[in-house]
């Protein structure tokens, strides 16, 4: 404790003190801006897969339709030919 009070008078103290705590700001605005590049990269790549999931229930869909008309069809012709 004495060291400290006698480390305070010294002028260029303040100096060292808000160096230090500028350093640690930055440090901590780094680590902000680091965890939220993480959550947007990962934001991104789970609208990417959404995405491709939408695509293959869209394309799953189209399938089935296709499917219905060719039943459709075969009962229409079955229709005319019995």
């Amino acid at each position: 404790m004495h060291i400290a009070l006698k480390l305070k008078k010294q002028p260029g103290f303040i100096l060292v003190e808000g160096i230090l705590a500028l350093g640690l700001i930055t440090a901590a605005v780094i680590f902000e801006l680091t965890i939220f590049q993480q959550y947007q990269e990962n934001q991104q790549r789970l609208l990417a897969v959404n995405q491709r999931a939408i695509t293959q229930q869209i394309h799953a869909l189209a399938n089935w339709q296709r499917y219905l008309n060719q039943v459709a069809e075969r009962e229409e012709v079955g229709k005319y030919e019995a």
